[in-house]
C-alpha cells in the first residue's frame, strides 16, 4: 500500500507538471527521480523484510512481483521524465491524455490496495476491471498520437514516438500491477 502512495504521489507530480509545463525542466526531473528512489527503498524494504520472514500469509513471490511490478511503474514515469529533459520537449496532447490516464490508473492502484486491506475482494476485482479499461483506452490514445505525430506522411521514428511509447509502457505496468493483486488474490483466497 506504501508502495503505491508513493507511485501515485509520482504520477500525481507528472500530471502538475505537465499542466504547468515545468515537464522537461531539470527541476523537475530531479523531483520526480528522488520520488524514484523512494519507490526504489520502500520495494527494498519490503523485499528484504519478505525474505527475512519465515511465515506469509500470502506467497513471498506474489509479494515481489507485486513490490517490483510498482516500483517499474515508478521508473517508467523517471525515465519519460528524464527523456522529455534531455530532447527539450514539451508533451504533446496525446502525452497530456496518457499523463492523465496513468495518474488516475495510480489513484486506482492505491484503491485496489485499500479493497485489499479492507478484504473487499469484490472491490479488487471490480478495480483490476477498471485499471483494464483504462489500459485499453491508454492504447487508443497512444495510436491516435502516433498517427498524429505522422500524419504529414513522415515514415521516420521521432524521439516523440519513443517518449509517447514509454507512457503507453507505464499504462500496461499500471494494468500489470493491479492483475498481479487480483491473481494473487485469487491465489490465496
Amino acid at each position: 500500500k506504501e508502495i503505491s502512495v508513493e507511485v501515485l504521489n509520482g504520477a500525481r507530480a507528472l500530471s502538475a507538471a505537465a499542466k504547468s509545463r515545468t515537464l522537461g525542466t531539470a527541476e523537475f526531473t530531479a523531483q520526480i527521480h528522488a520520488q524514484e528512489n523512494k519507490v526504489d527503498a520502500l520495494t527494498d524494504t519490503l523485499l528484504l523484510s519478505v525474505r527475512h520472514t519465515m511465515i506469509h500469509p500470502v506467497d513471498p513471490d506474489d509479494l515481489r512481483d507485486i513490490a517490483e511490478g510498482l516500483d517499474t511503474v515508478m521508473a517508467t514515469i523517471d525515465h519519460y521524465s528524464w527523456r522529455m529533459e534531455a530532447y527539450q520537449l514539451a508533451p504533446t496532447p496525446a502525452m497530456d491524455r496518457m499523463i492523465d490516464m496513468i495518474s488516475e490508473m495510480a489513484a486506482q492502484l492505491a484503491r485496489l490496495f485499500d479493497s485489499l486491506n479492507s478484504n473487499d475482494f469484490p472491490g479488487v476485482d471490480a478495480g483490476y476491471l477498471i485499471l483494464s479499461g483504462l489500459e485499453k483506452k491508454a492504447d487508443l490514445v497512444f495510436h491516435e498520437g502516433v498517427k498524429s505525430l505522422h500524419s504529414g506522411g513522415e515514415r521516420c521514428y521521432t524521439v516523440e514516438d519513443e517518449v509517447l511509447a514509454i507512457l503507453e509502457d507505464c499504462t500496461d505496468r499500471c494494468k500489470e500491477s493491479g492483475q498481479l493483486v487480483a491473481v494473487m488474490l485469487e491465489r490465496n483466497r
